[in-house]
């Protein structure tokens, strides 16, 4: 299994770094070991439907997203059916000593993986695996757009 990146790990702030990994015949995807420190050999994987990736969240990410969620108007039909989407097409997944972790036919599916190759990134508090396209797209989009200066203007960073 290919292994590259740029970053690191978790830092004090969340995960960091930019990792090209392959996903072997088995649909299982090597997370750097210093990456899987933090995911304490269980994760949550999320289908992020506005940015086409997959999120790999940590448990307590996990149920801290399901309990802002349930917080929210239980007579909200949007909500309720939005809460239903996300429980039913989660997926829990183990993470084995050698730092393998299972990367489901439907996940890679909705991500786009065709190929063997994935590219995931660092996002603060949770992992997303993307399709290398996918990935260059969205890094293309934002450097057009200026999404940075946008942000910082935004919320005067």
């Amino acid at each position: 299994m290919e292994r590259s990146g740029e970053g690191s790990q978790l830092g004090t702030q969340g995960f960091t770094g930019k990792y090209h990994l392959t996903v072997d015949d088995k649909s299982r995807v090597v997370i750097v070991s210093a990456l899987r420190r933090e995911l304490c050999g269980r994760v949550v994987l999320r289908k992020n439907r506005r940015q086409g990736c997959v999120e790999v969240l940590p448990p307590q990410v996990w149920n801290a997203f399901l309990s802002k969620l349930s917080a929210l108007s239980a007579l909200d039909s949007d909500v309720q059916r939005l809460i239903t989407l996300e429980s039913a097409s989660a997926v829990e997944v183990n993470i084995d000593k050698q730092g393998r972790m299972l990367f489901p036919a439907e996940m890679r599916s909705f991500a786009a993986v065709s190929g063997p190759e994935v590219v995931v990134t660092g996002a603060n508090d949770r992992l997303k695996v993307w399709a290398p396209e996918v990935w260059a797209q969205f890094e293309q989009q934002a450097a057009t757009e200026d999404l940075e200066a946008r942000v910082f203007a935004k919320y005067g960073l």
